[in-house]
């Protein structure tokens, strides 16, 4: 990470320019990057692997015509990971810790989505306006940029 030192890796969780969210069953940290003149237009996401100390940057792209995700909200655990793009209302989901990701149209804005550690297949997704009603379900490419230093 050009420009950080090592406390502010560290300290991921108290920066208001990091979302982090931590998946303890399978030891990795995503981290939702927002300010601007740090890191470009859109937020960038990152995932550390804590078991083997990588770190990744993370490039989804949607629809047809692959258009860059402006991630607004992340949630993640057990292998699980949610990411929501508030201007258009798509939720896309990655259901495996190595698996592919999957778009879901909403018809209005996300409240809150709650993944369930207990129970890894339990997602309950809650809209503004009371319609769950998925549509237009395709799929997203993805793509990791390791950021070790040759390793």
């Amino acid at each position: 990470m050009r420009g950080f030192n090592y406390q502010t890796v560290k300290d991921l969780g108290s920066e208001t320019r990091f979302d982090v969210c931590q998946d303890k069953q399978e030891k990795l940290k995503y981290v939702r990057a927002s300010d601007p003149k740090d890191f470009g237009k859109n937020p960038s996401l990152f995932l550390i692997n804590t078991k083997t100390m990588k770190f990744y940057k993370i490039y989804i792209s949607a629809g047809n015509n692959n258009r860059s995700v402006n991630i607004s909200k992340i949630w993640c655990s057990s292998g699980h990971l949610a990411l929501y793009e508030e201007k258009t209302h798509k939720f896309i989901m990655r259901f495996t810790s190595k698996g592919k990701f999957i778009e879901f149209d909403f018809t209005g804005p996300l409240d809150n989505a709650y993944l369930d550690d207990a129970e890894q297949n339990n997602i309950a997704v809650v809209t503004k306006n009371k319609k769950v009603r998925n549509r237009n379900i395709s799929s997203c490419i993805s793509s990791y940029q390791n950021l070790n230093n040759g390793n």
